[in-house]
């Protein structure tokens, strides 16, 4: 997932030459850590529960927009200028409590 948290801000940074970063690049960030949770966490054959593909997009979706949508204008320009990355103790706080406020899409 990591490899698609970075290579979606290599994008955003590109696209955001003359405007606020987050407004440019909210969006493309959140399609790629959805898409790299996707990827990463339906193929969890060892998981306690089995949600559908549906239910993980879903989960997924949610925890990456709420992330996102989380971060505050600091933290968009510390990851512009690679000050912080998700490997960042804050980062992995703020991506741990979107994911657990999600948890409910897993089982609708």
């Amino acid at each position: 997932m990591r490899k698609y948290f970075l290579l979606g801000l290599v994008l955003a940074c590109l696209q955001a030459q003359a405007e606020g970063l987050k407004e440019v690049a909210s969006e493309p960030m959140k399609t790629v850590i959805s898409t790299g949770c996707v990827r990463s966490g339906f193929k969890a054959k060892d998981a306690k529960i089995q949600p559908s593909e549906a239910q993980w997009k879903a989960y997924c979706d949610c925890s990456a927009g709420k992330f996102v949508n989380d971060l505050t204008e600091d933290e968009w320009e510390k990851i512009g200028s690679k000050e912080i990355t998700l490997e960042n103790d804050d980062m992995k706080r703020k991506l741990t409590k979107a994911s657990f406020s999600c948890i409910d899409q897993l089982v609708k």
